[in-house]
């Protein structure tokens, strides 16, 4: 599995409400469109979109990636995915499952969920609260005991495979 890692927007950066809009969510969905292309995987890959935790999700973040979400979906050869924490994250699959209805598309697009409480690594993705979670990740930053040596890590519940005879979100 090819996991490209790019930094996270931090306070005082450009990642700003003044930033965000539907014209650089068509932006920033052709970056990683043609990186994913380039690094030449297959039609269907999944691409996620980190949704960081909001108090309140301003209109134009929800403009941003209901664009990202069309453009990815636009260009047809990978598959639109949210990385969203559990309080944000029936907004966000609502205003994406517009657009992808929208699309012709039926199927849920994938979603990473973080926080929620109550996490266990045995527990199932839907377990955080939310029926189309298909990864559940439930601590973040652990450092592991009695040392405190080693990078943080990150604890996921186990995913959760796709409906049997389900389509992707893209092109059906």
């Amino acid at each position: 599995v090819r996991v490209m890692v790019l930094p996270r927007a931090s306070r005082n950066s450009s990642c700003s409400t003044p930033f965000v809009c539907a014209a650089q969510g068509i932006t920033d969905a052709n970056d990683p469109i043609g990186k994913t292309a380039a690094e030449g995987l297959a039609k269907g890959t999944v691409i996620f979109l980190d949704i960081e935790r909001m108090d309140a999700v301003p209109l134009a973040m929800r403009q941003y990636y209901q664009a990202w979400t069309s453009r990815v979906i636009e260009d047809g050869r990978f598959q639109p995915a949210y990385y969203a924490h559990s309080f944000n994250a029936n907004l966000i699959y609502n205003d994406v499952k517009q657009v992808l209805t929208a699309a012709g598309i039926s199927s849920d697009p994938p979603f990473w969920i973080s926080g929620g409480g109550g996490f266990a690594k045995d527990k199932s993705p839907s377990d955080v609260g939310h029926a189309f979670a298909q990864v559940w990740q439930g601590l973040i930053d652990v450092v592991k005991p009695p040392t405190g040596l080693g990078p943080p890590t990150d604890h996921n519940a186990p995913p959760s495979p796709p409906p049997p005879g389900d389509v992707p979100a893209g092109r059906e």
